[in-house]
């Protein structure tokens, strides 16, 4: 039988100061995770209540039912597209606090003007 130190020889985990370089990573990642778990927490309360199955949900995104197990774990960066598609297949506003935000740094006629004729003042234009 071999020594628990032999064993331990023969399966090192990974190589020296490995761990500190894992745990700063799972660090810089919960900036985004926990938008991410809120986001899926939400989602999943509002397929309860609409009694909705993943497959359903899938089908409503067009897309995998995988890719929508994994939308829900709250482990993935979703793109604003992704969120987006939730909220319409669940018919629900996941962001609604950005929808309620100050008119002032709400985008104006103007900007939306800018962003269809090319550059705005300051910028190169008119």
């Amino acid at each position: 039988m071999k020594r628990t130190i032999d064993v331990l020889k023969e399966h090192p985990y990974g190589e020296p100061g490995g761990w500190k370089r894992q745990a700063q990573a799972e660090m810089e990642d919960w900036s985004w995770k926990q938008y991410s778990y809120m986001i899926a927490i939400k989602a999943r309360s509002q397929m309860a209540r609409r009694q909705m199955t993943q497959k359903q949900l899938a089908e409503a995104m067009g897309c995998s039912q995988q890719y929508v197990s994994l939308l829900l774990r709250g482990s993935m960066n979703m793109t604003l597209e992704t969120i987006a598609r939730l909220e319409n297949a669940l018919q629900f506003k996941l962001l609604d606090g950005l929808l309620k935000m100050d008119p002032q740094y709400r985008a104006s006629d103007t900007s939306a003007r800018y962003l269809s004729e090319g550059p705005a003042p300051g910028y190169g234009g008119e």
